[in-house]
């Protein structure tokens, strides 16, 4: 894996929520490193949603995740992402930490893959027994 398109790699510390500079969007803001949106169920279906309505949702962030920061990102939110390393809200992680990771990461999405081809292969057979 190539890794020089980027200059930092961090994962986020628990219960601190640090965006992802650069990264905004009109349905909840900025993405956060390392972390994901539990949308909080809508009251009325029907009802017409705003965009302040439609972004809520609690953050949560999974210090096991190495976010790759490009040197672009580095080069204008660089001081913000020091901050950041400094006050605890990040740890600077390895370039090697972070292949490692990607390469489990694939490990388990080629896994899922069989499991998925296999369960099919199983219920085509299942429905083609039952046909005759």
């Amino acid at each position: 894996m190539d890794l020089t398109p980027f200059a930092l790699f961090v994962s986020p510390v628990k219960g601190h929520l640090v965006s992802r500079f650069g990264t905004a969007r009109a349905d909840h803001g900025p993405s956060i490193i390392g972390g994901s949106l539990e949308r909080i169920p809508e009251k009325d279906p029907n009802k017409p949603i705003s965009i302040v309505e439609r972004g809520a949702g609690r953050w949560s962030v999974d210090p096991k995740v190495i976010v790759a920061l490009t040197h672009d990102e580095i080069a204008i939110y660089g001081r913000e992402y020091s901050r950041a390393i400094k006050g605890g809200s990040l740890v600077r992680r390895t370039a090697a930490e972070f292949a490692e990771q990607q390469e489990q990461s694939a490990k388990a999405a080629k896994k899922a893959r069989r499991a998925a081809e296999a369960q099919k292969k199983a219920a085509e057979a299942k429905a083609s027994k039952s046909e005759e």
